[in-house]
């Protein structure tokens, strides 16, 4: 499986992780992961969307629409969500 992360964000306090996992060349047996985070505490604030990559991709067309920009690297202190919101907690 390869993963893939992307933060967007919106002010130094506003952002959404979006993690891409991907088994297959198939997307439509692809999903991916959005979490709304504080990229300046590096802390989720409990807003997760788990869906098939279609409805992730339309959700980040959203994101663009409300200005949201896509950042050039996920900090490092947001990489534990990226193996899954429950990670937090181990």
């Amino acid at each position: 499986m390869t993963t893939q992360s992307y933060l967007y964000q919106s002010t130094a306090t506003e952002g959404y992780l979006v993690t891409i996992r991907k088994d297959s060349s198939d997307d439509s047996r692809c999903f991916g992961e959005m979490s709304s985070v504080n990229p300046k505490t590096s802390e989720p604030t409990y807003i997760r969307i788990e869906a098939p990559l279609s409805v992730i991709r339309t959700s980040v067309a959203d994101l663009l629409k409300k200005g949201y920009k896509l950042q050039r690297n996920v900090p490092e202190a947001l990489r534990y969500l990226e193996n899954g919101y429950q990670s937090q907690f181990e």
